[in-house]
């Protein structure tokens, strides 16, 4: 009798089943999120890749990317596209380290730390990419209100080589400088800032005329 419930109690379990279970289902987990993250860090490479492409064609559109006077509002979701794609390849960083194939406890705690690490760069990654995204609109809204003022000199005949070596074009058979963004005026020089986003000074007696252009 006695032989029969010590067998019993031999039998019966430490662990409760359902723990057990909880147990396979988080050793599951651990394997399958490195994989989950990477494919997750992949994502987010391709988005930042295509959104960079998106937001330049949108500052073409809206005539930003020459804008001088905002310059620093232009760069900032660059700058967060930039970060959020460092960040993201840093999800594929290898880390090297000497696992005792005979010690699973081991190789489970490597496991565990090297999705602990992926997962803290993947949520930068992300984090960065969402503010990037929202300052899209900032920056569209900011530019909309400091639009530049544009204008076109009348400028004396004899001086107009003087322009044309300052890289200033002209409308043809003209002495009408096509529009320029002006981008600062003095009692003697106007400042203009030329399609390559170089700025150069006019002498205000090299020009018979100012055209201001309505944005």
């Amino acid at each position: 009798m006695d032989q029969k419930k010590e067998a019993t109690n031999n039998n019966s379990p430490d662990i409760p089943e359902e723990w057990m279970e909880w147990q396979k289902y988080g050793h599951s987990l651990i394997k399958e999120s490195l994989k989950t993250q990477d494919e997750t860090a992949k994502y987010v490479i391709g988005l930042v890749s295509t959104v960079v492409a998106l937001y330049t064609s949108i500052l073409t559109y809206f005539g930003l990317s020459g804008q001088a006077n905002i310059s620093i509002f232009v760069i900032i979701p660059l700058l967060c596209m930039l970060v959020s794609l460092g960040v993201a390849l840093l999800v594929f960083k290898p880390e090297m380290e000497i696992l005792d194939l005979n010690d699973p406890v081991r190789i489970m705690k490597t496991v565990a730390h090297r999705s602990r690490h992926k997962y803290i760069f993947l949520s930068i990654g992300i984090i960065v990419f969402v503010i990037g995204i929202l300052t899209i609109p900032f920056v569209i809204g900011i530019g909309t209100v400091h639009n530049p003022e544009k204008v076109q000199f009348v400028v004396i005949e004899d001086k107009k080589p003087v322009f044309e070596n300052l890289s200033v074009s002209f409308e043809t058979k003209s002495v009408k400088t096509i529009p320029l963004v002006l981008v600062q005026e003095d009692p003697k020089t106007y400042t203009i800032q030329l399609s390559n986003g170089n700025s150069v000074k006019i002498n205000k007696e090299w020009v018979q005329g100012v055209i201001f252009i309505k944005n």
